[in-house]
């Protein structure tokens, strides 16, 4: 495939990953991302780095200017985004405490744990440069969420509805963590009012598979919502689709892709394009494209994008993408290809 890698960030020693994109004026492309001395999903101890590109991803700079997604967007300068409060840091004393709330608890170094926390809507009124953030209810019977990447997982549908799918557990799987499932938290109003609610009512039962977590959301031609979620055990992505504007789903069925996590976007002409790390030998980033609103996948001319992963692992995927006025797409992702240092690349590719 015709295909242009670039490096974007790569500092020996620093564990650079899980890069976010964010779409201005639809062409000015804002990334931040981790840039940690652990090597670790969970230790943030290191900060973090904004860069912002004026070319369509070709070059890079540091962001002066607060950056924000055209999506999120609801009227003038005002800006609403739903979101999680992610891992919260706490002292180990209180790891009984959490436990009896029945909270999801993570180790992190000597001394320090981390739990899941609730969910938050943040609101800005000037185009980003300043937020503010409230809290709003979990189900009763829900021990936290969690969310993959903004860019991947919140849309607006053609009817105006706000949806951001996250995952998370119910109290009574909260120390089970192959019991994750998804959840939605959705608005009718123009982000005024959220509900959260998860996408299975009973949870997850009677598939091969026992979870899922981070996941991709898009509406399809046909105004569809289509799911695409990454499963416990991993391996395969599965869908769900939504044909009332993300109220009900169906009950997810396994499809041909292979690797995980997923971000599906609608093509110019029409059809899905969904690309997903792949995490075995050859390890990198792959995608296909659907031709029928989600309903099959082309996995049999499937598109290597990087195929050079090197790692334990394989630390290294969570690939962004975003179709430019040209038609190429634009793809953005964590790699290792030394087997120790991650760095931070991009991809500008044409589909096949």
């Amino acid at each position: 495939m015709n295909a242009n890698h670039r490096v974007v960030y790569q500092v020996d020693g620093i564990y650079a990953a899980f890069p976010s994109l964010s779409v201005n004026n639809g062409s000015v492309l804002y990334t931040s991302f981790s840039t940690r001395i652990n090597r670790s999903h969970i230790d943030p101890e290191g900060g973090s780095k904004s860069l912002v590109s004026y070319d369509k991803g070709i070059s890079w700079s540091n962001s002066t200017s607060a950056a924000y997604d055209q999506l999120w967007r609801t009227s003038g300068s005002n800006l609403v985004v739903p979101d999680v409060q992610g891992w919260i840091y706490v002292s180990d004393t209180l790891r009984d405490s959490l436990i009896a709330e029945k909270r999801i608890i993570n180790e992190v170094k000597p001394g320090t744990i981390a739990y899941i926390g609730g969910t938050v809507i943040k609101r800005s009124a000037n185009n980003g440069a300043s937020w503010t953030t409230s809290s709003i209810a979990l189900p009763t019977d829900c021990s936290g969420l969690y969310n993959h990447h903004t860019k991947a997982s919140y849309i607006v549908t053609s009817s105006g509805t706000r949806l951001r799918i996250v995952y998370g557990r119910r109290k009574a799987n909260f120390n089970n963590n192959l019991k994750d499932e998804t959840y939605l938290m959705r608005s009718t109003d123009n982000g005024l009012t959220w509900s959260i609610f998860p996408m299975l009512s009973s949870g997850v039962s009677g598939l091969e598979v026992q979870s899922f977590n981070e996941s991709s959301i898009v509406q399809a031609g046909n105004g569809k919502i289509i799911a695409l979620m990454r499963s416990v055990p991993e391996g395969y992505l599965w869908k769900s689709e939504s044909s009332d504007d993300g109220v009900t789903w169906s009950t997810p069925t396994k499809t041909t892709m292979w690797g995980f996590p997923p971000h599906v976007i609608k093509l110019q002409d029409g059809r899905l394009l969904c690309a997903y790390g792949y995490h075995k030998a050859p390890m990198g980033i792959r995608a296909a494209v659907s031709s029928d609103n989600g309903t099959t996948w082309s996995t049999s001319q499937e598109m290597i994008i990087r195929n050079d992963g090197l790692g334990s692992g394989g630390d290294l995927g969570y690939p962004l993408v975003k179709q430019l006025s040209d038609g190429s797409i634009f793809c953005i992702y964590y790699l290792t290809t030394d087997g120790v240092n991650t760095h931070i690349a991009t991809t500008h590719f044409e589909i096949p």
